[in-house]
């Protein structure tokens, strides 16, 4: 396992065969298929197909290229460069491995945040996220939407059709994105008026009489604010519900964008956390099916017996799996732990086996 530390494991399965666009993507014999992610932008070139040829030789069935490559795809605004996606394709193929592709939105390139900052999360206090990080882009933001799709477009044209490319990933772990910012504000406005229609009754169902909280038209409602006492419940409750809109709306536009130039047989889906209050989860109309991912060492559970914390904690898979079944009649794993990650409280190192019997417990529980 010392050439694929790097790699996280990835598995592709399902406990129905039967959905809306399953007929292509997952016959009977290949409902227990397992991947590893792969970066080859981390890597000098020599090593690809030395890495790829390994993951074949593992027992790997596909790999996952290009989740946070955007500044290698298009290094400058509008020129792209897939010569060294071509290459690692290309070996991933001669190496008998399929390829997953990723949007690579969660990593705006630096020319991006510098050009347009306002993409860049506004927290409550007015302070914003800065270049460095990964999903510090805010969903409501114009032009973050605008150059993303641009981005994907391209991608799809060049790899829509492609035989080696089985299917894509949105983003990565999306989430609500909590933003303050100008755009956010007016997409905030029309949610609500498009929800409400008029703002009489939008003030009866906030009850805006108490306290003197009558609004007498849209533009006079400010995103609000969650850390000041007394806030109007009912306005955070659908601040709440706009944010995860936000979420399924960017991840069906992304999925729209990919399906007018991909291939029958490319299925899209995303890789959500488990986070059983999301409303977003579940919630698109354009992914194919859904997928999840689970981290079980990172210093946050004892587990069982005295080598438990490098296991984890069983109910985390269990949870999961009985989360998404109903959401999706077709569903499965993205990422799961493959070793130790440098992000946890404590960051253990899984016990020997403890990869293999995750990957048993999860296909024990569908997915």
């Amino acid at each position: 396992m010392k050439r694929t530390s790097p790699l996280l494991i990835l598995c592709m399965m399902s406990h129905m065969v039967i959905s809306q666009n399953s007929h292509d993507y997952f016959p009977p014999r290949q409902l227990t298929t397992v991947g590893a992610y792969y970066y080859p932008e981390h890597w000098d070139e020599s090593q690809w197909d030395r890495d790829l040829k390994k993951m074949a030789e593992m027992g790997f069935e596909f790999t996952h290229f290009a989740e946070f490559a955007w500044t290698q795809l298009e290094p400058e605004e509008g020129v792209y460069d897939f010569d060294w996606l071509d290459k690692a394709i290309g070996l991933a193929a001669k190496n008998n491995l399929k390829v997953v592709l990723c949007t690579s939105t969660a990593t705006p390139p630096v020319w991006l945040v510098r050009k347009h900052p306002e993409i860049l999360i506004t927290r409550e206090d007015g302070t914003r996220y800065d270049h460095g990080s990964r999903q510090h882009a805010s969903f409501s933001n114009e032009f973050y939407r605008a150059y993303s799709l641009k981005m994907i477009e391209q991608l799809a044209l060049r790899y829509g059709k492609d035989d080696r490319v089985i299917g894509w990933q949105l983003d990565n772990e999306p989430r609500s994105t909590v933003d303050y910012g100008k755009d956010a504000q007016k997409r905030f406005r029309n949610w609500l008026q498009k929800k409400y229609n008029t703002i009489d009754v939008l003030n009866r169902a906030w009850g805006t009489n108490f306290w003197s909280g009558t609004y007498s038209n849209f533009s006079e409602i400010n995103l609000p604010q969650h850390k000041q006492w007394g806030m109007n419940l009912y306005q955070r409750l659908d601040h709440s519900r706009f944010c995860d809109d936000e979420t399924t709306t960017f991840l069906d536009e992304q999925a729209s964008t990919i399906r007018r130039h991909s291939g029958r047989n490319q299925w899209i889906t995303t890789n959500f956390i488990p986070m059983y209050d999301a409303r977003f989860i579940g919630a698109s109309k354009e992914l194919d099916f859904i997928t999840y991912t689970r981290y079980m060492v990172y210093g946050e559970q004892e587990g069982i017996g005295k080598k438990g914390y490098r296991i984890g904690e069983y109910s985390r898979i269990a949870m999961a799996n009985d989360y998404f079944r109903p959401l999706t009649p077709l569903y499965g794993v993205m990422e799961l732990q493959p070793g130790q990650v440098n992000w946890g409280t404590v960051n253990s190192q899984p016990l020997p086996g403890a990869v293999r019997l995750w990957l048993w417990h999860v296909f024990a529980g569908g997915s």
